[in-house]
């Protein structure tokens, strides 16, 4: 067995232990492939994979705030007839006995519960 170092051996030189990670990180660094443009280095190519995985990510993040306003604008767009409404009722409320507002009032939550079902069966 004259590969074996024994516990006494291993301990008195400990750089020895630490030599094969060393040269792994350096053989990381230095492995290259050449391009078009000029040498890259495996450490710079990674840097770019990072680099492009994050704009990537901030285009996904901008792409869903723009369809989550478009969502809002819809609603909004959807709702504003019955706003419309609400707003002639309460303008004829204005003019009416207070028997009466009482009636056009229920009257309008009643459209509002019917536009609000109609759109929740689209």
């Amino acid at each position: 067995m004259p590969n074996t170092i024994s516990g006494e051996q291993a301990v008195a030189v400990p750089g020895n232990t630490q030599t094969a990670p060393k040269v792994w990180a350096a053989r990381q660094k230095s492995r290259r492939v050449v391009q078009r443009g000029g040498v890259l280095y495996a450490h710079e190519a990674r840097s770019m994979v990072q680099q492009k995985e994050v704009v990537e990510l901030e285009k996904t993040e901008i792409a869903l705030l723009r369809a989550l306003s478009a969502m809002t604008k819809a609603q909004s767009a959807e709702h504003k007839p019955l706003l419309k409404e609400a707003k002639e009722c309460f303008r004829k409320l204005g003019n009416l006995s207070t028997t009466r507002k009482r009636q056009m009032k229920a009257l309008c939550v009643e459209v509002r519960k019917e536009v609000c079902r109609r759109s929740r069966v689209k």
